[in-house]
């Protein structure tokens, strides 16, 4: 993760907010071994037999990044966040048409033992997205580092990096982030279609 860390990266995303022709591409290729890194961590987490591939995620993000997406980013952290959050919605949208074809069948399991720390933890990506989105409406910051974590795989040491603090503050700030996150997922009506 260290091009994450690197000057060259600041330059570009400010240059981001300057419109010129190319620079969301310039950054994306900047970042492309890094983003195919999260890519292969998130689908590692995914059962066997999924049709999506990293080099897949890794395209549609970039078009969805190039095109779709404002071009101003406050800091590394709002645009690792925002990749976060298109590889999410991308899987997301592919699992639910998939799911719409053969109805019944629920969304694809989402492996998140190794990070939040209980063998019995598995749950399905839809209710990941959905559980994260009631996080956000408790503290942002929450949702934040559990999307660092666990779907960018981050060390305690990256996150402290990234975030601009020590590793024990991130493994506290995680501890709380993760009670929540698990009090979110034991509360079935939280993760219905019916809640916003």
């Amino acid at each position: 993760m260290a091009k994450f860390q690197d000057e060259d990266l600041t330059v570009l995303i400010n240059k981001l907010e300057g419109g010129l022709p190319g620079e969301a591409s310039a950054l994306y290729a900047h970042l492309y071994d890094d983003i195919k890194k999260i890519a292969n961590g998130i689908l590692y987490r995914m059962p066997a037999g999924k049709t999506i591939t990293p080099t897949v995620l890794v395209h549609e993000t970039y078009e969805k990044f190039c095109h779709s997406l404002p071009k101003k980013f406050n800091d590394r952290q709002h645009l690792m966040r925002s990749l976060g959050m298109i590889m999410r919605h991308y899987i997301l949208d592919v699992l639910r048409h998939k799911q719409a074809q053969k109805s019944g069948v629920p969304v694809a399991d989402y492996s998140m033992t190794q990070e939040v720390g209980d063998d019995d933890i598995k749950i399905d990506f839809y209710d990941f997205h959905k559980a994260l989105e009631a996080v956000s409406v408790v503290d942002p910051n929450h949702t934040q580092l559990i999307e660092l974590k666990v779907l960018f795989g981050l060390t305690f040491q990256e996150l402290g990096d990234l975030l601009e603090v020590s590793s024990r503050q991130v493994m506290r700030r995680w501890k709380v982030a993760k009670a929540l996150l698990i009090s979110v997922l034991n509360q079935p009506e939280l993760l219905s279609d019916s809640n916003p």
